[in-house]
């Protein structure tokens, strides 16, 4: 619901200052909603008597308004609703327009909310970092989910929002990170996956696997991760139990 707020009244003398001069009228309307992560654009207009400057009187952080074009602009991160004022003057006086906003959700921002959750709890049960190992390979196997803000702004959320305790302080920044660089080493996935589908299929003896890994040549935790998670989907493929057990040998061979 658009409300006109704001609107200066003049007295007759006025015109005799500015003659002619008309004070901004707000002519345009504004979408009223948009997804999380999408950008919002809104062309604000008025008239009267030019130059007509536009700025902002209330709006979320990051909100923009271009000055002289009155173009409006924003990408929001957050859910809920926001109350937004914006306005235009000239010398003969202002007008302003209040609305609200409302930022919604998709399902690619609930999948990310799911994956955050999953990682969590393989956090709290220190399971071998097994959600870890399948969220790297489910970034690889969908690359859209990988490059989209929305299913990180999701993922960031559910694995946050599971600290229910105050007293608990987890910077789980440099593990994101972590897991999406390793989502993008594609060919050393492929390295790690070929060695465990040669394991799996006896064509390579494990002690093998150790010299398999070194020809690599293997540097740094990211790439690491992502050799790693390869090893166990190819050995394992989607098999819980053999994941565990994939892992349990990469872990035998970094000792």
């Amino acid at each position: 619901m658009l409300k006109k707020i704001g609107v200066v009244v003049f007295l007759p003398y006025l015109f005799i200052i500015f003659g002619c001069a008309k004070p901004p009228k707000i002519i345009s309307n504004p979408q009223n909603n948009v997804k999380i992560a999408e950008q919002y654009s809104y062309q604000l207009k008025a008239e009267g008597t030019a130059p007509i400057d536009y700025y902002t009187q209330n709006g979320p952080a990051g909100l923009m308004v271009d000055e002289k074009s009155g173009l409006v602009e924003w990408e929001p991160v957050s859910l809920g609703s926001f109350n937004i004022v914006l306005g235009a003057k000239n010398k003969a006086g202002v007008d302003e327009q209040q609305y609200q906003l409302e930022v919604t959700k998709d399902e690619v921002y609930d999948k990310g909310l799911e994956w955050g959750r999953l990682l969590y709890k393989d956090y709290k049960e220190k399971a071998d970092n097994y959600y870890v190992l399948k969220m790297v390979h489910f970034l690889i196997e969908n690359p859209a989910f990988r490059d989209s803000k929305a299913f990180k702004l999701g993922f960031e959320k559910g694995l946050l929002e599971e600290i229910t305790d105050p007293e608990i302080k987890i910077d789980f920044s440099d593990l994101i990170v972590k897991i999406y660089n390793a989502s993008g080493h594609t060919d050393i996935y492929g390295f790690g996956y070929i060695v465990g589908k040669k394991l799996r299929e006896d064509k390579i003896r494990l002690f093998d696997v150790g010299t398999e890994k070194r020809k690599n040549a293997l540097s740094g935790k990211t790439i690491e991760l992502a050799w790693k998670t390869g090893f166990a989907y190819g050995y394992a493929k989607d098999n819980v139990n053999e994941i565990h057990y994939a892992v349990r040998i990469y872990m035998a061979l970094a000792e």
